[in-house]
């Protein structure tokens, strides 16, 4: 799973309501996102919010603060500790709280900190989508499955094909 930050605030919540056994959050265990080419290291993609003021915007001042205010090292600092989206600061990752309820937050902050951004696309769901459903699971793939993924892509993105 690539939000491993996210997915294992998720699964301590539920193993505290009862509704997922304790032993599968003892099991979650985190790696660098792999490599593509054996010559380069990985580039882990990026998430986030993407928090933006319109050019249109009534009030572009005030929308700018807002923005600022949300996103501010101690916010977003407490929203990883509440929520556990990853904070894009790697002041945040020296937090002792971060520390605590995230032993792997080197490796958290080492993968945005060495990260590419995911393509910018209103489809980026389907993109996905079509890119797990080809490559997944890792032992079918096969020489042939990037241009299975190219055809399927284009089939979802052109309405022929349901995820």
């Amino acid at each position: 799973m690539l939000n491993w930050p996210y997915v294992l605030a998720a699964a301590r919540s539920a193993a505290e309501e009862g509704t997922l056994d304790k032993a599968v959050v003892d099991d979650i265990g985190w790696a660098r996102y792999p490599r593509v080419l054996a010559d380069r290291p990985s580039a882990p993609p990026l998430g986030g919010t993407n928090l933006a003021v319109g050019a249109y915007s009534k009030h572009p001042e005030q929308s700018v603060a807002l923005v600022e205010c949300v996103n501010a090292l101690e916010k977003a600092t407490q929203y990883m500790l509440d929520e556990g989206e990853p904070s894009p600061y790697a002041a945040t990752y020296d937090d002792p709280k971060v520390r605590e309820s995230y032993p792997n937050a080197d490796l958290i902050r080492e993968s945005i900190a060495q990260g590419g951004p995911r393509p910018l696309t209103p489809f980026y769901v389907d993109i996905a989508g079509s890119v797990i459903q080809t490559w997944h699971p890792p032992d079918s793939v096969v020489p042939q499955t990037p241009s299975e993924t190219d055809r399927f892509m284009a089939d979802v993105l052109a309405g022929r094909r349901l995820l």
